[in-house]
């Protein structure tokens, strides 16, 4: 499951990834400057996400909850906003994304405790 989130994430950081080296910081000059920014900085997000799940359980799961709500109501507004189909499309796979990670949250959150305790 935590394996999912990894690569969720992970999928995320490399498209952001090849959008900022295909066309430069702040990529995306068709949006407003704030939300060009917001996507930007998912970039690195998406990174520390992935790598807190690995390394800190915990801190990845609120993280990844909060990056993940953060961007799917963002690209919600945003495609409603425009009429942008291909965000409509993409946000199908975030929503499905997202709905599994806070389906599976509070699990991965109680399965760190159990380590924890197991460890004492």
């Amino acid at each position: 499951m935590r394996l999912v989130w990894i690569a969720g994430f992970v999928i995320g950081a490399r498209n952001h990834a090849a959008d900022v080296l295909g066309r430069g910081w702040l990529p995306y000059d068709y949006a407003p400057l704030a939300l060009n920014w917001f996507w930007t900085m998912l970039l690195p997000l998406d990174v520390l996400v992935g790598a807190l799940l690995a390394l800190r359980q915990r801190a990845g799961v609120v993280l990844g909850v909060i990056v993940i709500l953060a961007d799917v109501a963002v690209n919600s507004w945003y495609a409603y906003r425009t009429d942008w189909l291909d965000l409509f499309r993409a946000l199908q796979w975030q929503s499905l994304f997202c709905g599994f990670v806070i389906g599976t949250a509070p699990y991965l959150w109680q399965r760190q405790t159990e380590r924890l305790t197991q460890d004492r």
